[in-house]
C-alpha cells in the first residue's frame, strides 16, 4: 500500500488493512501510533526527511514533551531528537525486543535515537527488553502492554523513565546500568517491589541503591544485586565486556541477531560463537573491532 504524496498525517486505524508493505510519502508528518495493523511486515519511509524504519520500528524526528521522571508539571521538558513512534510485532526476535541507540535516516544519515515516544501497540508481547546506549528517555506509557517481562536491561545513558512506562509489568530481573540511581516515579518503584523484582546495579553502586535515602530505598536490601558476573543467564546480556577470547578458548564466528555473519563486533547485541563450541551474547557500544 502507497501513501499518496501530499499527506501530511496519517490517523489511528487508517492503515490497519495493510498487512504487507506500507511506503511513506516525503510530504508525511504525523502518523498516529495505532496507525497500522501491529502485524505489518514492513514500512518504507523512502526520502522521507523525518520518518525512519529499522528491524520493525518506526522513529520519527520530533520533539517529545514529558514530565522529567513523571513528577510534577513544573518538571515539563521538551526534547527534540529520533523517537520510537511504532513498535510492530516483527520487532520482537524470539522474545527480544531491542531499543537501538541509532537510526539511519533519508540520505544514509545516521542520527541518535532519544528514546521511546509513543512506542507499542496493545497486545504487543516480548519477553526481554534491550535499551541500546545512548537512549536517553522512555516515556509515559512506552511498554505498558508488554507483561510478563522476564528482563528489562536498561543503559548507563537512560536519564528518564516516564510514568506508567511499566505499569503492571511484572519484571523478574532489572538491570540499571545508570552512573547513579536515577529518580523515577514512586509507581515505577512500587512495582518492582510488589513484584519481587531482581535488581542488578553496578558494582561501585550496590551499598548506594540499598541504603540511600531514595525512592529506590523500598526496595529490600536483598533484592539488589551487583551487574558484573551476576546478569542472569536467562538475560541477552551475560557480559557487556567486548570479547577477544575467554581463557584458550578464541573467537570462531560473529553473527548479528538476526544471523548474518559479519566480521566484527557491530555496534548493539552480537552472537559470538567461540572455538570451544560455546555461545555468548554481547553488547557492544565501541569502535568496530577486526578479528
Amino acid at each position: 500500500m502507497t501513501v499518496p504524496e501530499g499527506i501530511f498525517g496519517i490517523s489511528a486505524n487508517a492503515l490497519t488493512d495493510a498487512d504487507n508493505t506500507v511506503v511513506l510519502p516525503k510530504s508525511l508528518r504525523a502518523v498516529s501510533v495505532l496507525a497500522f495493523n501491529s502485524d505489518l511486515k514492513n514500512i518504507d519511509t523512502g526520502d522521507n526527511p523525518v520518518y525512519a524504519y529499522k528491524d520493525g520500528i518506526l522513529f520519527c524526528e520530533g520533539t517529545a514533551t514529558f514530565y522529567k521522571n513523571g513528577r510534577l508539571e513544573k518538571d515539563e521538558v521538551s526534547v527534540d531528537g529520533m523517537w520510537a513512534d511504532v513498535i510492530l510485532s516483527n520487532a520482537v526476535k524470539n522474545g527480544v525486543l531491542l531499543i537501538p541507540g541509532k537510526v539511519e535516516t533519508a540520505g544514509n544519515v545516521v542520527k541518535p535515537v532519544g528514546g521511546v515516544r509513543k512506542g507499542d501497540l496493545p497486545g504487543l508481547t516480548c519477553e526481554k527488553l534491550i535499551v541500546d546506549e545512548g537512549v536517553k528517555y522512555i516515556t509515559a506509557d512506552a511498554f505498558r502492554y508488554y507483561k510478563p517481562l522476564q528482563y528489562v536491561d536498561l543503559p548507563s545513558t537512560l536519564v528518564n523513565i516516564g510514568r506508567r512506562a511499566f505499569e503492571n509489568a511484572q519484571i523478574e530481573s532489572l538491570v540499571c546500568r545508570m552512573p547513579q540511581p536515577m529518580e523515577v516515579s514512586s509507581g515505577f518503584i512500587s512495582y518492582i517491589k510488589e513484584f519481587n523484582s531482581k535488581v542488578y546495579v553496578p558494582k561501585a553502586l550496590l551499598d548506594t541503591y540499598k541504603t540511600a535515602e531514595t525512592c529506590w530505598s523500598i526496595i529490600p536490601a536483598e533484592n539488589f544485586y551487583q551487574i558484573e558476573g551476576n546478569v542472569p543467564e536467562s538475560g541477552i546480556l551475560a557480559s557487556v565486556k567486548p570479547i577477544e577470547s575467554v581463557g584458550k578458548a578464541t573467537v570462531k564466528a560473529i553473527y548479528t541477531l538476526n544471523g548474518t555473519k559479519v566480521n566484527s563486533l557491530q555496534h548493539g547485541i552480537n552472537i559470538v560463537k567461540m572455538s570451544d563450541g560455546t555461545v555468548r551474547k554481547v553488547m557492544h557500544t565501541g569502535a568496530h573491532e577486526k578479528l
